[in-house]
């Protein structure tokens, strides 16, 4: 429900293509993932996420949302917006922190997706900072499939 709304929100949801084959055109739709620490930051070493990603001719944006593992957070939550490119396989991004939790730096991530567009893994890094590995999956056909009726709808 929540993939169907935010996508149907999206400004640039007229573009998401529906499933051919079994495969995916893009990268749009809604993803779970998490990414991981090289060593445990506040006792945590893997943080979750989702995110909602629309693709428009290899380009794409879209959101991200994320427990925030501070101990003093409380379960808070922490926001970012994403741009990124992706080049056939390979799919490069920055995460920009929104300031919730009073964070706001950018986080740059690099990987490859599957062919079927289901799939992606590999590397982030806060230049100077820390960096990982990350992995994300595609939620499902519902997201996608919502997207295109609600761009139809609004033709």
């Amino acid at each position: 429900m929540w993939e169907d709304a935010a996508l149907a929100a999206a400004p640039c949801a007229a573009s998401v293509r529906p499933r051919r084959n079994g495969r995916f055109s893009s990268l749009s739709g809604a993803w779970s993932g998490a990414y991981r620490y090289p060593q445990p930051l506040f006792g945590v070493r893997e943080v979750p996420f989702n995110m909602v990603i629309v693709e428009t001719e290899g380009a794409f944006t879209g959101d991200c949302d994320e427990p925030d593992m501070r101990p003093f957070a409380r379960g808070g939550r922490v926001t970012s917006s994403i741009a990124g490119v992706r080049r056939g396989g390979d799919v490069s991004f920055t995460k920009q922190m929104d300031g919730s939790g009073g964070m706001r730096h950018r986080i740059f991530y690099a990987g490859r997706v599957n062919d079927a567009l289901t799939r992606i893994e590999g590397t982030w890094t806060i230049p100077g900072a820390w960096d990982g590995t990350f992995f994300m999956e595609r939620d499902g056909v519902g997201a996608e499939e919502a997207a295109s009726r609600a761009a139809g709808a609004e033709e």
